[in-house]
């Protein structure tokens, strides 16, 4: 089995070195299966499973410009509109070109600003900072933030985690999965974001062990890696 993680892991690190763009990430020989906070890495937009009040993920341009039409016009008549000021944030963040992070760095601190416990502006803009900005120390300190605002917050702990794990911090990336399973035992995608951590950390038994409860879960990624790799 021992073999067959190796190989597993470092065919994940080719096939995400190909779709770097802007940041380095984990560049050298160590197994970097989840690389999430890369440009253009489908897993990260994934990922975001965040639910937000209308938030727009759209792909034609006519409906893009119509949309940021209506967003002006009613941050005209209510410009200190705190949701609407993260609902724009969102807008701008969601454009995966990565040409509108800074306007989304700027509604994201206006909503802040205007309401210091507004924990979901501080988990989207760790994730901009990360994703997009590849500012992994201002990511932790807002998921931090977010943690300490709402600790009933799962994102948070995932995120943190997978900064860590991008950083080589498995332990630390593992203590972030371990309390988002701890609070949340039926989230899979924990599980199987810590398989990874153990396999950084040299303990390869808990690899599939955390993919098969990852898998049980209903984790479509997990079920696929632990049929391949943990027969």
């Amino acid at each position: 089995m021992t073999k067959w993680l190796i190989i597993y892991f470092l065919l994940f690190q080719s096939a995400f070195a190909q779709q770097l763009v802007v940041y380095a990430g984990l560049s050298d020989k160590q197994p970097t299966a989840n690389k999430l906070f890369e440009q253009d890495n489908p897993k990260a937009i994934d990922t975001h499973q965040i639910e937000v009040a209308n938030t727009i993920r759209t792909s034609n341009g006519n409906e893009n410009s119509t949309t940021l039409q209506n967003y002006r016009k009613a941050l005209a008549i209510n410009p200190d509109d705190t949701t609407l000021l993260f609902q724009v944030g969102h807008y701008f963040a969601s454009d995966t070109t990565n040409l509108q992070k800074d306007s989304a760095l700027k509604y994201y601190n206006k909503a802040i600003d205007k309401s210091h416990a507004f924990y979901e502006a501080y988990l989207d803009r760790g994730y901009l900072y990360a994703l997009q900005f590849g500012n992994y120390k201002k990511a932790h300190k807002d998921f931090e933030k977010s943690i300490a605002i709402r600790p009933m917050n799962k994102f948070s702990y995932l995120y943190d985690g997978m900064v860590y794990f991008t950083e080589k911090e498995y332990i630390k990336a593992k203590e972030m999965y371990d309390k988002a399973i701890e609070l949340f035992p039926d989230f899979g995608e924990a599980y199987y974001e810590r398989s990874f951590a153990w396999y950084g950390i040299g303990i390869n038994t808990m690899v599939c062990s955390d993919l098969d409860t990852a898998a049980k879960l209903g984790f479509a990624k997990a079920e696929e890696a632990k049929q391949t790799y943990c027969q």
